[in-house]
C-alpha cells in the first residue's frame, strides 16, 4: 500500500489538532521557489534584509523575557531566546522570499504557474501549457538560460543558469511538468482503451 507524502504547507491531521482554534497555518518552508538576478536590485534587497535579521536577534537577545515564558521553559532563560532567534530567523527568510520574489527581473516558481520578466513586464505561465524546458545559449549578457518551449511552439526565457536559486527553481519545475505529463499520457491511454472497448463491442 502506497503512502502518499503531505505536500508542503498542508495541514496533515495531525497537525490540525496541534493548532489552536482560529490560528491560521503557516508553513515552515516556503511554497514560492526564486531565482534572483545579480543586480543591483537584488544587492540593495539583501542590505536591507541583512539589516532586518540584525534587529531582530538584537531584539530577540536582548529584550527582557516574560517570566510566564521562562515558568513554560521549566526556568530556562537560554532556551527561550534561542527559540526566539530562530523565529526572527524564520521570519526573516520568509520576508526574503517575498522581497526577492518582487524584484523586476525575479522568476518564481508558484504550484504550477511560473512568473518570469518578458518585455518590461512579469508573464505567467501555467505548467500544463509547457511541453518542456530546455537549458539553451543565449546572447550575452545571459549566456545561457532555462527556456519554456509552450505547446504551440513558442518560447520565453524563464531564467538565467546564473541567477541565485535558478538550478533549484529549475528541477522543481521540471518534476512537477513530468508529473503533470506522466498524468496526461495516463488519461490518454485509459481513453484509448475506453474507445477501443466501445468500438469492440459496437462491431459484435
Amino acid at each position: 500500500m502506497s503512502h502518499k507524502r503531505p505536500i508542503a504547507g498542508t495541514i496533515t491531521p495531525k497537525l490540525s489538532a496541534l493548532l489552536p482554534s482560529g490560528v491560521p497555518f503557516v508553513p515552515l518552508r516556503s511554497p514560492i521557489l526564486v531565482a534572483r538576478p545579480r543586480d543591483w536590485t537584488a544587492s540593495v534587497a539583501w542590505v536591507v534584509l541583512a539589516g532586518l535579521r540584525v534587529a531582530l536577534i538584537g531584539i530577540a537577545v536582548l529584550v527582557r523575557v516574560p517570566a510566564d515564558w521562562v515558568a513554560l521553559a521549566g526556568g530556562h532563560v537560554l532556551l527561550v531566546r534561542g527559540v526566539m532567534v530562530l523565529l526572527s530567523l524564520w521570519i526573516v527568510y520568509w520576508l526574503s522570499t517575498l522581497a526577492f520574489a518582487q524584484l523586476p527581473r525575479a522568476s518564481t516558481l508558484l504550484g504550477r504557474t511560473v512568473t518570469f520578466p518578458e518585455q518590461l513586464r512579469r508573464k505567467g505561465v501555467r505548467l500544463e501549457n509547457v511541453s518542456a524546458i530546455e537549458v539553451r545559449t543565449q546572447p550575452p549578457p545571459v549566456h545561457e538560460a532555462f527556456v519554456l518551449v509552450m505547446a504551440d511552439g513558442s518560447t520565453h526565457i524563464l531564467c538565467a543558469t546564473h541567477q541565485t536559486g535558478a538550478p533549484r527553481l529549475y528541477a522543481a519545475a521540471a518534476r512537477r511538468l513530468a508529473r503533470i505529463q506522466r498524468r496526461r499520457a495516463k488519461r490518454a491511454r485509459a481513453k484509448a482503451r475506453a474507445t477501443k472497448t466501445t468500438t469492440e463491442k459496437q462491431g459484435r
